[in-house]
């Protein structure tokens, strides 16, 4: 009777030529790392055309092969040993691109998508990695909430025109509509404007350099008439509430009974005191009627529109809202409630790298993006890596084996998560905390970006566990994947069931190391040392629980 002997039979794809890996030649999956699928191959001395071929900053693949599964990973390093005569190829999956790249120029797309956490990631892999492909999945809203003032004192035009003045070339009333009305500008000429302030107080104030968004609505009573436009300003004003300079919105053309929005945003100059928004009308003619409503200003900046609001708006839950003073005669508060986040949270920086962008935004919905060794990407829920399938060690198939139980490691057992974020923005330096769990075992993360809430108490659940790691030896399984069951018995420990966190394997050697968490003892007799032979339902229903 013989013993069959195990072969290597691992082989890496370069230039058209299947070579097998040498002594030292490891291949991992680990769900804890980042990337996902590493190897690092080592090689006897390559001819010169395959070697030049090898250039890991010309994107390379080199596709390995083991026991008759494929891994598609892009070389990221290659050393030659010209003492030892060997090649040594390090390979990655496709998050080690990503990790890479960075943008030039800074993109704020990703604040137009945060509807859609999906929608993100993707424009993000089709910049970085624009072969990508992204597994359907789940999604979730990730749209920010912040808090704005509209420094205008009767936007909603509250029974009366009042902090609304006539700028020459028209006349303006009030007409009731609802709990609120709008504006009839009534033209006396070609030309006219309406302020949003009263000019005899111009108590609009402004802070010198800030940046300023205005909006309004406006169209025009029936008959249309072509060429009849409008257009919003801000005036800039100094102390003394004398003009600095204008800035003009785009012009839009009238419509009747269709309001279109006017906008506009500027930058205040250095000796700015005041700003004065109004609506320019232009080419319309006497009895021309233009009607006005909605209006908005706010400093902060225009790619974070805002949509128009008052003090005396009714909340929901998102906002609240509420006047600083006197109703409809002073500045309205949006307030948003809970634990809103940031808005340049969505605005990928240059310089930035998109795995670093992306990883807070992914994390604070309590998903996890990684791809895997055939480069389809993942963004998914982190109990999905489980796998219907299972690993059995015993101590007849494992060369070597260690069972951890520590109060140390904070990767795999805390009570709780701090995570800090610091971040300065127009040379103001901010720093605020997004805490999860309770005291005692307490790990704290630094991030240098702006706030995201959620991103502890979703780092708490995938961290939350035993504190119990168990790593084993045994012969090479091709199929074996992080997110397995594995139940292993070893000598002088208790049978255990866990998951497989980790594998690497011996590519000329024919062994693997797995690493395993979530670990809980299986006394025997019990459910879970009959499982693969007994079903739940087959168990005595007048056992105890503890008992079955």
């Amino acid at each position: 009777m013989s013993t069959p002997v195990l072969t290597p039979d691992a082989s890496v794809l370069l230039d058209g030529a299947q070579l097998t890996p040498a002594r030292g030649s490891t291949l991992t999956l680990d769900r804890g790392a980042v990337p996902y699928a590493s190897a690092s191959v080592v090689l006897p001395l390559l001819p010169a055309d395959i070697l030049g071929s090898l250039d890991p900053r010309s994107g390379v693949r080199c596709p390995l092969t083991f026991g008759g599964r494929a891994f598609d990973l892009g070389l990221r390093q290659r050393t030659v040993d010209h003492r030892a005569k060997t090649v040594t190829l390090t390979l990655a999956s496709d998050e080690a691109i990503l990790i890479k790249y960075k943008p030039l120029t800074e993109d704020a797309t990703p604040f137009t998508l945060a509807h859609s956490i999906r929608a993100i990631v993707q424009h993000v892999l089709a910049q970085a990695v624009p072969d990508a492909v992204l597994a359907p999945g789940p999604d979730a809203d990730v749209t920010p909430r912040w808090p704005a003032t509209n420094l205008l004192r009767n936007p909603a035009l509250a029974g009366n025109v009042n902090n609304w003045t006539a700028g020459g070339g028209c006349t303006i009333s009030y007409v009731a509509q609802g709990s609120s009305g709008y504006v009839r500008a009534a033209m006396t000429g070609a030309n006219g404007a309406v302020f949003m302030v009263d000019t005899t107080k111009y108590d609009l104030n402004a802070s010198p350099e800030a940046t300023y968004n205005a909006s309004v609505k406006a169209r025009c009573e029936v008959p249309y008439r072509a060429g009849e436009t409008a257009r919003l300003v801000l005036r800039f004003l100094d102390n003394n509430n004398a003009p600095i300079n204008s800035v003009f919105g785009p012009p839009v053309q009238m419509q009747s009974g269709e309001y279109r929005t006017l906008t506009v945003s500027a930058r205040a100059p250095a000796n700015a005191a005041k700003v004065a928004p109004y609506i320019s009308i232009n080419g319309s003619t006497l009895g021309r009627v233009i009607v006005l409503d909605a209006g908005l200003l706010y400093e902060g900046d225009p790619r974070f529109p805002v949509e128009p609001f008052t003090g005396g708006d009714l909340g929901d839950d998102e906002y609240t809202y509420a006047f600083e003073g006197d109703p409809d005669d002073s500045p309205s508060v949006r307030t948003p409630v809970g634990d809103p986040g940031d808005p340049y949270a969505f605005v990928w920086d240059a310089g930035e790298s998109g795995w670093d962008f992306l990883l807070p935004l992914v994390t604070s919905v309590g998903m996890v993006l990684w791809c895997d060794e055939a480069r389809l990407w993942h963004l998914d829920l982190p109990e999905a890596r489980s796998i219907p399938d299972q690993i059995n060690v015993a101590a007849s198939t494992a060369s070597e084996g260690e069972d951890t139980l520590t109060a140390d490691d904070e990767n795999v057992w805390v009570t709780g998560i701090i995570v800090m974020f610091k971040w300065t923005r127009n040379g103001t330096s901010y720093e605020r905390a997004d805490v999860a769990g309770t005291p005692g075992s307490v790990r704290t993360v630094e991030l240098n970006r702006p706030y995201v809430p959620g991103i502890a108490q979703a780092m708490l659940f995938r961290l939350v566990g035993t504190g119990r790691t168990q790593s084993v030896r045994v012969l090479a399984r091709s199929t074996a994947t992080p997110g397995m069951v594995a139940q292993i018995s070893l000598p002088g420990a208790p049978d255990t069931l866990g998951q497989v966190a980790a594998v690497r394997w011996d590519l000329a050697e024919m062994l693997m190391d797995l690493e395993t968490t979530g670990l809980i003892d299986i006394a025997p007799g019990d459910w879970l040392d009959m499982n693969g032979t007994t079903d739940w339902a087959d168990v005595d229903p007048d056992l105890d629980w503890e008992d079955a």
